[in-house]
Formats: structure tokens, C-alpha cells, sequence
């Protein structure tokens, strides 16, 4: 599965995953990098302690350097299981306690009477599952144009 090669870039991992599961098309995580960087006008030390503070940042970022590689954008998404079952996928974050590290939300299930996610993630390439309490921040549905 995709991994991210660089330690801060979750987000950017998440987006190209996301790229090649809605697009069919392999695209590295440094395309979505270097947009940002260049939204900023940055560069790449702005985001080596992460840049996830607030979904007020976030949200606007995401959305638009995922609007111009082609995807259609809904942000905020107030119920990911309806986002899931309109055939998006949505990208939020786990909170790690230091930090937070950017998922892909792809499924979810209640069959434990608990409301978890399925969820892929970037550091490992695994997919997993996560309580969904557990999961917030920001909430930014992605589908391909």
C-alpha cells in the first residue's frame, strides 16, 4: 500500500492516497506538498512540527489544493457515515497526544454497538480501525470530479 516518505507529511500522504483510490492513478505526496508550499509561500521547515493546530487552517488548505488536482470538495462534513454512504472518502485526524496525524476515512461499521472507521494509514500502509470518538479535528469530504 502507499506509505508517506516524509515524517510531517500525513496530510499530503492522505491526499495522494485518496488521489489513487478516486482517480485510479499514482501521484506522490510531494505534488501535494509542493502546492502547499506554494499557497504559503513557504517553505518546507513551516511544517516540520506540523501545521494541524486549528481546522479553521486546515480546512480552507486542504480544500483547495484538493480542488485544483481535480477533486470536488464538501468540508465540513457533519456525518461521516452519510459522507461514506454518497461515495466520499474523508480525510480527518486521530488525535496522538502531541500531535495529530492525518487518516483516510474509507468505511465505518457499528456492529459492536460502538460507531468505528475504517480508515487507511499512511505511516504503515495498513488499513485499520479506529472508534470514532476518537477520531475529529477536522472532517473534509473528497470525490473525484
Amino acid at each position: 500500500g502507499y506509505k508517506q516518505g516524509l515524517s510531517a507529511s500525513c496530510v499530503f500522504a492522505g491526499l495522494a492516497f485518496s488521489y489513487q483510490l478516486l482517480k485510479g492513478k499514482e501521484i506522490n505526496e510531494g505534488k501535494f506538498l509542493f502546492d502547499y508550499l506554494k499557497l504559503q509561500n513557504t517553505n518546507l521547515s513551516a511544517i516540520k512540527d506540523g501545521f494541524q493546530s486549528s481546522s479553521n487552517m486546515i480546512i480552507p488548505l486542504i480544500s483547495i489544493i484538493a480542488e485544483n488536482n481535480g477533486f470536488n470538495v464538501v468540508a465540513p462534513i457533519s456525518h461521516v457515515e452519510n459522507a461514506i454512504d454518497n461515495g466520499l472518502i474523508v480525510l480527518s485526524a486521530i488525535d496522538m497526544g502531541n500531535c495529530y496525524h492525518d487518516i483516510v476515512i474509507i468505511g465505518y461499521n457499528k456492529d459492536d454497538g460502538n460507531e468505528n472507521y475504517i480508515y487507511y494509514d499512511t505511516v504503515d500502509g495498513q488499513y485499520k480501525i479506529v472508534d470514532a470518538s476518537d477520531v475529529g479535528l477536522y472532517f473534509i469530504g473528497l470525490k473525484s470530479k
